[in-house]
């Protein structure tokens, strides 16, 4: 199993609206509150990311080991976060 990066078509909006996810590339702006999931991607051998934040706090929670995009079902949470200061 290869993803394309972030404009694979198996990533869905899974919370908020398809306008608070702006892709440009490989690269993704979200607003707050907006989720997206892509069930496929717990195949793949590898997945990285940066998380690359503006001055402000910013964080990101990934899933794993969770039954696919279902996010009212049990799963391993990962919360990242950013002060925005290097």
């Amino acid at each position: 199993m290869k993803l394309d990066g972030l404009t694979d078509g198996g990533w869905r909006v899974l919370r908020g609206r398809d306008e608070g996810v702006r892709r440009d590339g490989n690269s993704i702006e979200m607003d707050p509150g907006t989720a997206i999931g892509n069930a496929e991607a717990m195949q793949c051998r590898e997945i990285r990311f940066r998380l690359k934040t503006g001055s402000g706090l910013a964080g990101a929670r990934l899933r794993l080991f969770c039954d696919g995009t279902d996010m009212s079902k049990p799963s391993s949470n990962f919360l990242f976060v950013s002060n925005g200061c290097n």
